[in-house]
């Protein structure tokens, strides 16, 4: 089989949806979109606490409530790979989540932003065989959204890790997804030894944020960094029924215009606390692993408002001041607008590349 007749379809759950896209290997080994994201709404769920959750991981229990949500989500996946595969009925399969993972990495048993889901993979192939979906392969195991966004910045044809061997990378939507790029090999935060503390985990010392949302104290990084935590004016935020938007999505370029100093203190606080965790994240690699990283990709929608030409002051050139102080160059941070990151990194794993040398 060639590399330009390989196709496989890579799905990205979040918190407050779904998508799915039809990925194409190129000739050059690289992937392409080969059809439109497909994309499906969730019905907003407040999850059990953490330590609750983390009890209970080993054999979670679930109301009907959390049971029939899950479900919901379930039967959105199925309706996007559907979608996605067009006439295509027999095709590999690759997903990421959020959440920790159940033993068998087929469920999720641990979630902040919506309902687990102990038997998600078991569930969503009936589903499938039931729209006549035929999986070319099993499904590999549940992967993280900060894998698979990293895979896809490493293997689709617009990503920004094609030409480095170590980086960071961060995905700032309604949480924080990240991964590393170590020695060409893209790798979960808690597979290095020790494993790496991850964005939930760390306050920022010594901070307190002027975020309205954050403002009751000491923050963590993932809220700092995760524009779906922000609370900017209400006059800016939009309904829209958009993937990753959680049910309103902000205008940023109407709120520059109209509430310039609310928004630069928000833009202001979430550059300071990028390059902190950089820098964080770099004296970690230095000292356990011995890696230095190249570079740090950004994605998700933090990454398109770095990129954004009407936050350029407020959020790019900041960042890039405080990289000078840091000792970094200018370009170390690269804002990245591909959305569709995760989708391809998923595809990758059904594909089985996530081991294979990459095209440069």
């Amino acid at each position: 089989m060639t590399h330009a007749s390989m196709l496989a379809i890579g799905v990205d759950g979040g918190a407050s949806g779904v998508r799915a896209l039809l990925v194409r290997r190129r000739a050059d080994g690289l992937l392409e979109a080969a059809g439109e994201v497909a994309r499906r709404d969730h019905t907003p769920f407040g999850a059990d606490d953490f330590v609750t959750q983390r009890a209970e991981a080993a054999n979670p229990y679930l109301a009907d409530v959390e049971i029939e949500a899950a479900r919901e989500r379930v039967r959105a996946t199925a309706d996007v790979v559907a979608a996605a595969a067009g006439e295509a009925r027999r095709i590999p399969l690759g997903i990421c989540w959020p959440g920790q993972k159940s033993a068998d990495g087929r469920g999720i048993v641990v979630m902040r932003n919506g309902p687990r889901d102990p038997a998600f993979l078991d569930q969503l192939e009936a589903e499938l065989a039931a729209r006549g979906i035929e999986l070319a392969a099993p499904i590999p195991r549940l992967a993280s959204d900060g894998v698979t966004g990293a895979l896809g910045e490493r293997w689709a044809a617009l990503g920004g890790m094609r030409d480095v061997l170590n980086a960071l990378y961060f995905a700032g939507g309604s949480g924080l997804a990240e991964a590393l790029l170590v020695a060409g090999r893209v790798r979960a935060l808690d597979e290095l030894t020790p494993p790496v503390p991850k964005a939930f985990e760390l306050r920022i010392p010594s901070w307190r944020t002027t975020l309205k949302a954050l403002d009751h104290g000491l923050a963590v990084y993932e809220d700092v960094l995760s524009p779906g935590r922000w609370s900017p004016p209400a006059s800016h935020v939009h309904r829209v029924r958009r993937m990753g938007e959680a049910r309103g999505h902000v205008d940023w370029s109407n709120a520059v215009r109209r509430d310039p100093e609310r928004t630069s203190s928000t833009l202001r606080v979430a550059a300071d606390a990028l390059v902190r965790y950089i820098q964080d994240r770099m004296q970690r690699l230095r000292e356990q692993a011995g890696v230095v990283p190249e570079r740090a990709v950004v994605g998700a929608r933090l990454g398109a408002l770095i990129a954004m030409p009407e936050t350029r002051e407020m959020l790019h050139d900041r960042i890039v001041e405080h990289l000078r102080a840091a000792g970094l160059p200018d370009d170390f941070v690269r804002a990245s607008t591909l959305l569709e990151a995760p989708c391809f990194g998923a595809a990758a794993l059904a594909l089985g590349l996530q081991d294979e040398a990459c095209p440069s």
